[in-house]
């Protein structure tokens, strides 16, 4: 009795069974009224989840224009030296570190706060905002797709890594 052809048998059948899987699970999404999009843009899902604690960078470029938030980093020492929003408070968080939540209740209460990180998908600043709402702030926004949305916006930078404002 020869392996080979049985094993070639499983696989052909394996591959068959797993493309007829892709086709229903497509075809069943596809009828769904709640589907789920293949691709997405990050931005517009992260702004979704925060709700209306998201902030985009067009408008988080007016609130700093302004000066009426104040942008806290959640990001390391190392990245926020490279670069940040300038005026921005470097504020590494580390949702594990015991110390955490006592630093983040040092910052203000009666003012705006716009909290960021790297990127999208970067979750930093939302577990600091979600601590932040728990110990009763209420004045919290997250920067929707983080520093690299405020690049992309064209917003000001200071670090070594950018140009100063």
């Amino acid at each position: 009795m020869k392996p080979r052809p049985l094993l070639r048998l499983g696989l052909r059948e394996a591959l068959l069974l797993l493309f007829v899987a892709l086709c229903l699970s497509a075809g069943l999404n596809a009828v769904r009224p709640d589907n789920i999009p293949w691709t997405e843009h990050w931005t517009d899902k992260k702004l979704r989840e925060l709700g209306d604690k998201g902030v985009d960078a067009a408008r988080a470029k007016t609130l700093w224009a302004a000066k009426s938030a104040l942008f806290v980093d959640a990001r390391d020492a190392e990245s926020f030296a490279q670069g940040h929003i300038p005026d921005a408070e470097s504020l590494p968080y580390d949702p594990f570190d015991p110390t955490a939540e006592q630093r983040i209740l040092a910052l203000p209460k009666d003012r705006w706060l716009v909290l960021y990180c790297s990127s999208a998908s970067c979750p930093l600043s939302k577990q600091m905002a979600e601590a932040l709402t728990f110990n009763g702030y209420d004045k919290v926004l997250v920067l929707a797709g983080g520093y690299d949305a405020w690049v992309k916006e064209g917003g000001p930078v200071a670090g070594n890594g950018g140009k100063k404002k």
